[in-house]
């Protein structure tokens, strides 16, 4: 992995161009203020991710130093084509705009960042440590047969404070690169880091990157946590102790560096009746999608309004029975009943719409 970057930002690395993804530029969204690297033959210049702007040029930090690995994109177009209608499938009355077709002609992949760190840790851990152990009793009793004597065990713990000293290299724990990332994780899932692979300058071909949040510099405090916790964690392993308390590490982190790992997305939209984008992402490698599929009240409102001439039509035959004499004969009760039961059949759709609509707005955007 690469050496960390100083606290100060390089001038050189202040460039709109990097050698490890040949003839990319830096881009910035004035809608969702992310910042990409792209392809500078991308054709597209809309965000790739929130779909609502067009991406401005400028220069941009970008480190010298390649991603380590990368994620391989699992979705092929076919896979994209079943998770997208099998998503979109109960959705009632769906807007226009809301379709396989539509959505795949505006499928972008995007690769988004996670930040590797290795370290060495050196120095001394204290720690209270408990020991299980069985201890045998006996409680005598008298009874027919005169007294006895019935064995028990019973587990007790011993703490004991230990210390010792560590020396270890750990290699790629994952830190954020993006201050929403855990948020984003919960909203597409996960990705399995085990099936990550060593990055090729040819890997991201067209496809847009989404640049890091936060920097190495301003992550050392997370970084250091996390180590001390995988320390502590190994400690306790090593120590074969049933129990623990006031494991602490004390020591130094030295060697720290940084590289980045990449995974993939696609992101596509629609657009709603009230001209509102509205974004779908799925999880490059699992196709879990995230978004708001919205159904449309102007086609519910049309099947509202077809359903309503069924009791409009009865009403009509009813008005001609009464002024005919006929229902005065048989009596009303029924036949409004059966007016209002249609008439309430007829407004199912428009209220279906709305709920459903309701229930989807609620979910948050895409983070």
């Amino acid at each position: 992995m690469s050496e960390m970057p100083s606290n100060a930002i390089p001038e050189e690395k202040l460039t709109a161009e990097v050698g490890w993804m040949a003839g990319s530029a830096v881009a910035n969204c004035p809608q969702c203020k992310r910042l990409f690297l792209l392809p500078t033959q991308a054709e597209n210049s809309l965000c790739p991710l929130c779909h609502r702007a067009e991406l401005t040029s400028q220069t941009g930090y970008v480190r010298k130093e390649a991603p380590e690995a990368i994620i391989p994109l699992r979705l092929k177009s076919a896979d994209l084509q079943k998770i997208l209608s099998d998503f979109l499938a109960k959705t009632p009355y769906p807007e226009a705009d809301l379709s396989v077709e539509k959505l795949m002609s505006r499928a972008r992949v995007v690769y988004w960042p996670l930040w590797l760190v290795d370290a060495d840790l050196k120095g001394e851990w204290t720690a209270t440590l408990g020991f299980d152990y069985q201890v045998k009793t006996a409680k005598e009793s008298f009874g027919h047969q005169g007294w006895q004597s019935l064995e028990r065990l019973r587990t007790q713990t011993n703490f004991e404070p230990r210390l010792g000293y560590l020396d270890r290299h750990y290699d790629n724990l994952t830190v954020a690169a993006l201050r929403n990332q855990q948020k984003r994780f919960e909203q597409i899932g996960t990705y399995e880091m085990a099936e990550s692979v060593a990055y090729q300058s040819d890997m991201l071909a067209s496809n847009s990157l989404q640049l890091p949040e936060i920097e190495p510099q301003e992550l050392l405090d997370v970084a250091k946590s996390k180590l001390t916790r995988l320390a502590e964690k190994e400690i306790i392993q090593a120590a074969a102790a049933q129990h623990h308390q006031n494991v602490q590490f004390n020591g130094d982190y030295l060697n720290l560096n940084w590289t980045q790992m990449l995974m993939p997305l696609v992101s596509t939209s629609y657009q709603d009746e009230k001209g509102n984008v509205q974004t779908l992402v799925i999880n490059g490698q699992s196709g879990k999608v995230y978004g708001r599929r919205l159904a449309s009240i102007e086609k519910a409102k049309k099947w509202t309004l077809g359903l309503m001439s069924i009791p409009l039509f009865f009403l009509l035959v009813g008005i001609v029975l009464i002024l005919s004499g006929v229902w005065l004969l048989i009596g009303l009760a029924f036949p409004v009943l059966l007016l209002l039961l249609l008439i309430g059949l007829a407004l199912i759709p428009v209220i279906r719409a709305n709920r459903w609509n309701r229930k989807e707005r609620a979910m948050e955007e895409f983070e």
